[in-house]
């Protein structure tokens, strides 16, 4: 990749999109906007038209770089953007967030002061749709240092307790010789994360950094059962954890309810019956002894697909 400037950034941003140009317009911005400047911006398009690149085609800014990937897979658009690394550090950015103006300056500040660190993470605020809330990604008040494989499956296996994929900044040393990981199907970016701590720690900063979005055309709401069940089976191959672990437990139970929700949402009874399943399971995390596991046990089988957790 050739600079305009002829001298390589600090920081490479990579920002993927896929046929979404009135969202990528928005992550453009926020990321030109940014108060850390040392950073070069390359939009890789994956997109299956050509609505994007006529955007950009009139879009002059010496910070920016575009590229047409013709419709590449998951994997190989990662693997493309990994063939592309120049600068120390990089961020591979999704089209339908946004970045805060110090995304950037803190992520850099934090792991140039540390050596030791193999990538940093932000917080995020939700967005939903066009509205911005002040909902975080997760709860902490101080940052989190993650320096084993348990502890950041643990946090994985829970809601509220991680920061957003796109929310981290690597050292390129380390992540350009990661090819994207396809042992969990459309989740390869947990078994990225998995293959990163193995190499060093990871630092997640509890202020938010960036905005991160929900709507009806994002790909994690989308992702099938089998992924999550291969995500699950990376974390027991990956970890100490077993599947006899109540956080385990509590996680392919509370799964497969809103499976079967999604499945079976437009059945009002049956939706109902499932909503309250749910609201009742999640309130016996909260008692203070652990559910048996053969109880665990037989709830997931009486109820669901026995094969999902016998494996």
């Amino acid at each position: 990749m050739v600079f305009p400037s002829q001298r390589i950034p600090k920081i490479q941003v990579f920002l993927e999109t896929r046929d979404r140009p009135n969202l990528v317009v928005q992550a453009v911005k926020s990321i030109l906007e940014q108060s850390f400047q040392d950073f070069h911006l390359v939009l890789s398009d994956n997109s299956t038209n050509f609505e994007t690149k006529e955007i950009f085609s009139k879009f002059s800014n010496p910070k920016l770089s575009y590229v047409f990937r013709n419709d590449l897979s998951g994997a190989e658009h990662w693997n493309k953007i990994l063939e592309e690394i120049r600068s120390e550090f990089v961020v591979v950015f999704h089209d339908d967030d946004l970045m805060m103006k110090d995304f950037l300056e803190v992520l850099f500040s934090a792991i140039d002061s540390e050596k030791d660190l193999v990538a940093v993470a932000g917080n995020a605020f939700s967005m939903f749709g066009s509205k911005k809330s002040n909902q975080k990604a997760f709860k902490d008040r101080e940052d989190v240092l993650i320096s084993t494989p348990v502890q950041l499956f643990r946090r994985m296996l829970r809601n509220g307790y991680n920061p957003p994929y796109s929310s981290y900044l690597y050292r390129s040393t380390i992540i350009k010789d990661l090819p994207a990981n396809k042992s969990c199907g459309n989740q390869s970016d947990a078994a990225s994360l998995r293959d990163v701590i193995n190499r060093g720690k990871i630092l997640w900063k509890c202020k938010p950094l960036m905005y991160y979005r929900y709507h009806s055309g994002q790909d994690s709401t989308k992702l099938p059962l089998e992924d999550r069940r291969a995500f699950l089976k990376m974390v027991l191959n990956s970890s100490t954890l077993s599947r006899r672990s109540p956080l385990v437990c509590h996680f392919r139970i509370n799964l497969i309810i809103k499976h079967y929700l999604r499945k079976f949402g437009k059945i009002p009874k049956l939706a109902t019956f499932l909503r309250l399943l749910r609201i009742f399971y999640l309130q016996l995390r909260l008692v203070p002894f652990q559910i048996p596991f053969g109880l665990q046990r037989f709830l997931t089988q009486f109820l669901f697909k026995s094969d999902f957790f016998s494996r």
